[in-house]
């Protein structure tokens, strides 16, 4: 087994060297030790979507017959979408503020959080290719989502503003209410107490995590910019801006979206008028 590993390893450090001068002409040299997880992250997510398409049909065989076309990849979809929630939550949490992270507001490296990152640019790589895959079902704005998303964690690697990584990571603290939702409307369990009861995590979480944290982050972020401005390319500046406010809109509308569909689910029918 150590032999194994110990090729393995070897092989990855022998690629890391091969790609490190490709990477630091894109000023992302920190990536070549981390390539491997993102790959590694990204198969998993494969691997789960795998896994869920054997294993789900046969928990929940109704659920299942009952579902036509697309219903049954989006809900593979919702398993990977929802364990890598979980994961990233609790790997980043408590890295906010760590003293590592805040050494310097815009170029500081740390290859613990490179990691953890790591894990995510996987994930938001699958993601665009599954939205890529099912625009048609999906629509643009998740595409948009998991690009952005996809794009700040590899330009983390350069090194840039890994101080706000964990913070807003966890702007994504509704997502595991948001994928239970989604998997009781297709239990047929819309409208119970259960779904009650996530549906005011789901829409707490959200509002704080998206409407009121998002933004606080994004000041915080433009903030730092405006401090240390002239220390870092200005076209990194605006892209991170716009893309920034690009995802702080997105949560505007989602949010009066999801707002509506809840409603939807517990609102009594409107009675008939007496003739």
């Amino acid at each position: 087994m150590s032999l194994v590993l110990g090729q393995a390893d070897h092989f990855v450090s022998r690629i890391s060297e091969g790609i490190r001068p490709a990477l630091a002409s894109l000023n992302m040299e920190t990536f070549a030790n981390h390539w491997h997880i993102a790959f590694a992250s990204m198969l998993a997510c494969f691997l789960i979507t795998a896994v869920s398409e054997r294993v789900s049909p046969q928990l929940f065989p109704k659920a299942f017959q009952s579902m036509k076309g697309f219903q049954k990849t989006n809900w593979h979809i919702h398993v990977v979408s929802l364990v890598h929630s979980i994961v990233s939550l609790v790997l980043s949490y408590p890295l906010i503020n760590h003293p590592e992270l805040t050494k310097d507001p815009i170029g500081v490296y740390w290859p613990h959080f490179g990691n953890v990152t790591a894990i995510s640019t996987g994930y938001f790589l699958w993601d665009i290719y599954v939205c890529l895959r099912y625009i048609r079902q999906t629509g643009i704005g998740f595409f948009l989502h998991g690009f952005i998303a996809c794009f700040v964690s590899l330009i983390s690697f350069r090194p840039f503003i890994n101080m706000y990584g964990p913070m807003f990571i966890m702007v994504e603290l509704s997502t595991p209410f948001l994928n239970i939702h989604w998997f009781m409307d297709k239990l047929k369990m819309t409208g119970s107490m259960a779904q009650l009861i996530n549906g005011v995590f789901l829409l707490g979480t959200y509002f704080l995590a998206r409407l009121l944290y998002a933004p606080y982050l994004a000041y915080c972020v433009f903030s730092t910019f405006y401090q240390y401005w002239g220390e870092f390319p200005a076209y990194l500046g605006y892209i991170y801006v716009v893309q920034i406010m690009t995802l702080v809109i997105l949560n505007f509308v989602w949010f009066n979206k999801m707002v509506k569909t809840l409603r939807s689910r517990f609102e009594s029918p409107t009675p008939k008028k007496m003739i």
